[in-house]
This record gives structure tokens, sequence and C-alpha cells, in this order.
């Protein structure tokens, strides 16, 4: 992820995840011996860090369910289709973190 907008209020940080830069990537498990990778290429959201604070923080994206590659074009037309979403093909799937702890270096969002 690249920072393309930082703003900083003292209190908290904000960086916004801009589409251009950013990709979100996958792995499955099939069956018992095959893993499949791929990316979702059109990914936005925001991170805000309250650094006194840091379980205030936060974490949401929005990820494109069309922009899937797993650079197999038969399989990503199968991931779209109504197999896989039952009613309508699902144009954007939102994810935002519930928690924020501060681990021994790192900020861990789940």
């Amino acid at each position: 992820m690249e920072s393309q907008q930082v703003i900083n209020n003292r209190a908290e940080t904000y960086w916004f995840i801009e589409p251009g830069y950013t990709t979100a990537h996958f792995s499955v498990k099939n069956f018992l011996f095959l893993t499949v990778t791929g990316q979702f290429t059109e990914v936005a959201g925001t991170i805000i860090c309250h650094e006194s604070e840091i379980q205030r923080s936060s974490v949401s994206a929005t990820i494109k369910a069309a922009s899937l590659n797993t650079r197999n074009q038969r399989r990503d037309a199968h991931l779209r289709s109504t197999d896989f979403w039952p009613l309508t093909p699902i144009l954007k799937s939102h994810f935002a973190a519930l928690t924020s702890k501060k681990a021994e270096t790192e900020i861990r969002c789940a």
C-alpha cells in the first residue's frame, strides 16, 4: 500500500488507500493439493491511526469484485458468475477492522 495523502491532526493520522497504487492479494486452498492465488486490482479505503489510543484506530477498505484476477480468464469468469454470487453479481465488498491493538513492534487490526 502506498499512501498518497496523509492528514495529521495531532490526535490521529489518516492514510487514504488509493486504487491506482493498491492491490489485495489472496490465496485459497482448493481440494487438498491445489492453491489458487490472485489479486483484486481495484481497492480503496482509509486507515485512521490514533497514536495515543491505538484501540481507537481503524481500517476500512472497499474492493471491486469484478477486478478479480487469477491469471486464468476462464477461472476468473467462473468466479465472477452466479455460481459464487447467487443472487446478483456483487459489485463491491466492504471490509472494516473490528479491533486494533499494539503488538511489540507493530499495530494489528482484525
